[in-house]
C-alpha cells in the first residue's frame, strides 16, 4: 500500500508510468499488476491519470488561447511578445470535437472496378508477351 502511494505521488508529479516507477523505485510491471489486480489502485490510477490530462488541456488552452510572452530584440531593445500555439489549438479541437476536426482521409474511384482489373490483366499479360521466350 505504501508503494502504491509513493507511485501515485510520483505519478502526479512526473506523469509517466516509466518516470513515476524510476522514482518510487519500483518496476512498471509491478504497477501494471497493481493496475490488473487492485480495483481499488486501478481507480486512483485512473482519477490520476484523468486529473494529469485534465492539466495538460488547460496547458494547452493557455499557449494556445492566452498565449506565452516570450522577449525578443527589437533595433537592439529587448522586448516581449506575446505568441499563440495554433496547432496546440488544432489538437485541442481535434479531441473536444472530432467529427468536425478530425483528419480526413478520402478516396474516390470512378469508372468499373472490373474494367481496370482487366487493364491490369492485359498490361502483365503484354509484359510477358514482349519479354519473349526464356532460355
Amino acid at each position: 500500500m505504501a508503494r502504491q502511494k509513493c507511485f501515485l505521488r510520483e505519478y502526479e508529479k512526473f506523469p509517466t508510468v516509466k518516470s513515476a516507477a524510476a522514482r518510487s523505485k519500483i518496476n512498471r510491471r509491478t504497477h501494471q499488476r497493481w493496475v490488473k489486480n487492485d480495483p481499488k489502485y486501478a481507480s486512483a490510477f485512473a482519477e490520476l491519470k484523468d486529473d494529469v490530462v485534465e492539466e495538460l488541456e488547460a496547458e494547452v488552452y493557455r499557449r494556445g488561447v492566452l498565449g506565452v510572452e516570450r522577449p525578443i530584440t527589437v533595433a537592439g531593445e529587448r522586448v516581449m511578445v506575446r505568441e499563440y500555439s495554433d496547432r496546440l489549438l488544432m489538437f485541442l479541437l481535434k479531441a473536444e470535437k472530432p467529427e468536425k476536426y478530425r483528419d480526413r482521409r478520402e478516396i474516390k474511384h470512378s469508372g468499373n472496378v472490373n474494367e481496370w482489373a482487366e487493364i491490369c490483366k492485359r498490361s502483365r499479360e503484354l509484359t510477358k508477351e514482349s519479354s519473349g521466350p526464356a532460355g
